[in-house]
């Protein structure tokens, strides 16, 4: 794989990987501090200094500690495993659709915030669906990103469901996501071909050696005991997200050519907020069928692209 940043991004990655309890991370700080200082070394001399060392301890500290708590909680407070995909809405703005209004308007007026929002407030329900209702009309599809209005109401999703899945989503940096470590603990995903085929029983026993040999390596080492999980398992995590991002994510990852485990969390993460906030949601440009061959055609679809650059390029 490649990255691409600035000299501080750079800077920030080797800082907090030199110190972490994982050796892979430990070597691909040495190695990528060799490479970088070929290229832009001014940018990471202070990567050896003694006052960064102590930094990089911070960052390694500041994990091991949070650690530690949760682990004096967990003899007071059990697990909970979640043994099936699962969407919970945590929190939500109450007034988020009057927010939302009051900052499509703001940069039209000169009124200041809170009387703008209480004129919005007060504003009947139907009147308000009125104005979402002209706004959208001009958005024909979803790659017309809604504007940063949107980014003034937050709400919190708490999700279970399978690494490989979770994989796609987390790419999604444009907001607050936390996980908690891999783990078998949440069971794990069976696609459903392998059950009407009649072969889950071998593909469920090897997940069940895998589960025995993450166990032993978790007395030891639950950090390196991540390596020992398969994509198939389930993964709990959050996601802190603007209405913006929600919007951004939600229709891009429910489309027919998505995966089916992740297009099921986005479609249940819609379902959810679509009770809150209706006169916004009804916009939202959400899939939410089901589509068993969902990626047919899809390479007829790009070799099409390859011929027509081909004819550009010629």
């Amino acid at each position: 794989m490649a990255f691409f940043g600035n000299g501080q991004a750079f800077e920030y990655s080797v800082n907090r990987a030199k110190t972490h309890p994982l050796g892979e991370l430990r070597w691909a700080a040495y190695a990528a501090k060799q490479e970088l200082d070929k290229v832009i070394p001014a940018f990471l001399y202070r990567t050896e200094a003694e006052a960064t060392k102590e930094y990089q301890e911070y960052l390694q500290k500041k994990h091991t500690l949070a650690f530690r708590s949760a682990e004096k909680l967990a003899m007071e407070f059990s697990v909970e495993p979640a043994r099936s995909a699962m969407v919970k809405l945590l929190e939500y703005d109450p007034e988020g659709e009057e927010k939302i209004l009051a900052a499509l308007l703001y940069p039209q007026t000169h009124e200041n915030w809170a009387t703008l929002l209480e004129k919005v407030k007060n504003t009947e329900a139907k009147k308000r669906g009125l104005m979402f209702e002209e706004f959208f009309a001009a958005r024909k599809a979803r790659w017309y990103k809604v504007p940063r209005a949107f980014e003034n109401v937050f709400v919190r999703f708490e999700i279970v469901m399978d690494i490989g899945g979770w994989r796609d989503l987390h790419r999604h940096r444009m907001h607050t996501q936390q996980r908690q470590r891999f783990s078998p603990h949440h069971g794990f995903y069976t696609p459903p071909e392998l059950l009407e085929s009649g072969f889950a029983a071998p593909y469920q026993t090897a997940l069940g050696k895998v589960e025995a040999l993450y166990e032993k390596i978790a007395k030891h080492d639950p950090e390196l005991a991540q390596y020992a999980v398969c994509l198939a398992h389930r993964i709990r995590f959050m996601q802190y997200q603007n209405l913006r991002q929600f919007f951004w994510e939600t229709e891009l990852r429910s489309i027919p050519e998505g995966h089916p485990n992740y297009r099921y969390i986005e479609q249940e993460k819609f379902r959810l907020l679509e009770k809150i906030y209706p006169n916004l949601l009804k916009h939202a440009r959400v899939n939410l069928g089901d589509y068993v061959f969902a990626r047919r055609g899809q390479d007829e679809k790009v070799k099409q692209k390859e011929k027509d650059m081909k004819i550009l390029e010629g």
